[in-house]
C-alpha cells in the first residue's frame, strides 16, 4: 500500500497526454512501454538584494532554485507553486543537506548578478523563505531508448536504454 505525501510543485506543468504526444513526435514510434513521473527537488530560496549604483542603490528580489541532488544552482526565473497528493514513491530522494544548498546558493546569486549586472560589486543579499519544491518530469520508455521531459519547460532528454544495460552488466 502506497504513502502519499503533500508537496509544493511548480505549476504549469505539462499533462501525461501532453508528454506523450511529444515523446512519439521525438522517438517515432507508438510502442511505449511505460510512462511515469517522477518529482525530482529543489532548494527554493527568495534573495532579496540591494545593488550599489552610482546615484543610489537597486533593490531587487531573486527566485534561485539549487538542485537538491546535484548542488548546482540552476534558475532565476519566475513560476508559480501548487500543492499536490502524490504517492511517496515517486519523489527522487534530496542528496544534498540544506547546508550545502545554502552555500551553493551564495556562489550562484553572486555570479548570477555580475552576469546580469556586468559589474563588481559587494552586493547585499537578505536570504529569505527557504524551502523544499518540486518539478514534474515524465518518463517515457520504449524498448531501446527512454524519453526524459521536464514538464515545465518541455525540454527532453532522450536516454539510450542499450548502453545502460550494458553498464549494469
Amino acid at each position: 500500500m502506497s504513502q502519499y505525501i503533500s508537496i509544493p510543485l511548480i505549476n504549469e506543468h505539462i499533462q501525461k497526454k501532453e508528454a506523450q504526444d511529444l515523446a512519439k513526435k521525438i522517438i517515432n514510434s507508438d510502442e511505449i512501454i511505460s510512462i511515469n513521473p517522477f518529482y525530482y527537488p529543489y532548494y527554493h530560496y527568495n534573495v532579496n538584494c540591494k545593488l550599489p549604483f552610482l546615484f543610489g542603490g537597486k533593490r531587487i528580489t531573486i527566485n534561485a532554485l539549487i538542485d537538491a541532488c546535484s548542488g548546482q544552482g540552476l534558475t532565476t526565473d519566475e513560476f508559480g507553486l501548487t500543492k499536490v497528493v502524490i504517492p511517496k514513491e515517486e519523489i527522487l530522494d534530496i542528496k544534498k543537506q540544506q547546508v550545502h544548498a545554502d552555500i551553493a546558493l551564495k556562489s550562484f546569486i553572486v555570479n548570477h548578478l555580475q552576469r546580469k549586472f556586468r559589474a563588481f560589486f559587494d552586493y547585499k543579499t537578505t536570504v529569505e523563505n527557504r524551502n523544499v519544491i518540486y518539478k514534474l518530469f515524465w518518463m517515457i520508455e520504449y524498448a531501446t531508448e527512454s524519453v526524459l521531459i521536464d514538464s515545465f519547460t518541455e525540454d527532453f532528454e532522450i536516454l539510450d536504454i542499450k548502453k545502460s544495460m550494458k553498464k549494469i552488466k
